[in-house]
């Protein structure tokens, strides 16, 4: 069984998660499940959560428990999201394989390699930059491999039935730009345009003064054209991308955005922040003018595809999505790992004695 895990707060980690699941899944029934291993106030337990089985208890347990719990063997693989539970599992003894896969092209991802490349039997990397940077930072021969998410397999969105709705998914923080919203608004209002927007976020992680700003700018409004959706499922995420007509991502922190994939999977025209290495080479090469600099140019493209009209956009950004962003390349390169992987020992005491030796030998720049 192939178990991917990811730390129980919606957005893109879990959406790139339960994608793989599905995928493996489609291939091959019932031979990966998606976990989540939720933060406890106590450092030595997580509560596990089955996304398979909504209704069923959430357990408390130790990592052994953990072990024990899913009768974990040699012919199991945890595929494994964020530093916290890699963690969590290094500690004990594990005769299954360990994969992790680094989701940012930015220092907390870097350090993650730092620390647990050595450990685990593969490294995935979600954008190629980040897939280069952790192999030349490796003074010792390291394969890092590029798994990019793969496109859900939702219905076709039915372009004629969109509205005039702007979609942005993402955590209430500066970092993911959602502070912008209320200034974009604003300028498309005295443009004299006014849209739907859904903002779909998480509870996990927010910006209290951006959180603030968000409600403030809906009271003001006082308006049903603006929604907001917590923590939804993946039904109803499918449901406001197919609605939508225009997506946005003014966000300088992703690795690989995987809502920016979804959106496009529904017909979604993309205009996103040049965050990164990897930010045009997602883009459709005709849309590659949507690629902005800041909030400002971001609500001027808004202006200009609702002034000449956007189907011939999204029908670009679907064909591109169909085209670069299909499930075929992702199952090669799982399929791939999984007939070549050769089992490292994951004992506490030899990671102890690999972190010493790194240490004192420079392994790692």
């Amino acid at each position: 069984m192939i178990y991917s895990i990811d730390f129980g707060a919606s957005g893109g980690v879990q959406s790139y998660s339960l994608g793989l699941v599905d995928l493996l899944n489609e291939n091959g029934p019932h031979v990966a499940r998606a976990i989540a291993l939720v933060n406890t106030s106590e450092n030595h337990s997580k509560i596990l959560h089955h996304h398979d089985a909504t209704n069923a208890a959430k357990l408390r347990l130790t990592a052994k428990e953990f072990r024990s719990e899913l009768r974990l063997c040699k012919d199991d693989t945890l595929i494994l999201h964020d530093a916290s539970t890699m963690e969590f599992f290094r500690k004990i003894t594990l005769k299954c394989r360990v994969w992790i896969v680094l989701h940012g092209d930015y220092q907390y991802y870097y350090d993650t390699a730092k620390k647990f490349g050595l450990w685990a039997d593969e490294i995935f990397a979600v954008n190629q930059h980040l897939k280069k940077i952790v192999e030349r930072n490796f003074r010792h021969r390291v394969q890092c491999h590029y798994l990019p998410a793969a496109a859900p397999k939702w219905r076709a969105p039915e372009l004629s039935k969109k509205k005039k709705k702007i979609i942005f998914v993402g955590l209430k923080t500066k970092g993911k730009g959602a502070h912008h919203i209320p200034s974009i608004d604003a300028f498309l209002q005295e443009k004299g345009l006014s849209c739907e927007w859904s903002i779909v976020t998480s509870g996990y992680k927010l910006d209290p003064d951006v959180e603030a700003d968000l409600i403030e700018w809906q009271e003001i409004e006082s308006s049903n054209r603006i929604a907001f959706h917590q923590d939804i499922g993946r039904d109803a995420m499918r449901n406001e991308y197919s609605e939508s007509s225009i997506f946005i991502l003014p966000s300088q922190a992703e690795g690989f955005p995987v809502s920016l994939i979804e959106a496009m999977n529904q017909g979604c025209v993309p205009i996103i922040f040049n965050y990164g290495p990897d930010a045009a080479n997602q883009m459709p090469l005709d849309l590659s003018e949507f690629v902005c600099n800041d909030w400002h140019e971001m609500a001027e493209r808004i202006y200009q595809l609702n002034s000449s009209g956007v189907v011939q956009e999204q029908k670009i950004a679907l064909a591109h999505c169909q085209e670069f962003h299909g499930r075929a390349q992702t199952l090669m390169v799982l399929k791939g790992v999984l007939n070549g992987t050769s089992l490292k020992w994951k004992n506490p005491f030899i990671f102890y004695m690999k972190r010493v030796i790194r240490k004192y030998y420079f392994l790692y720049d």
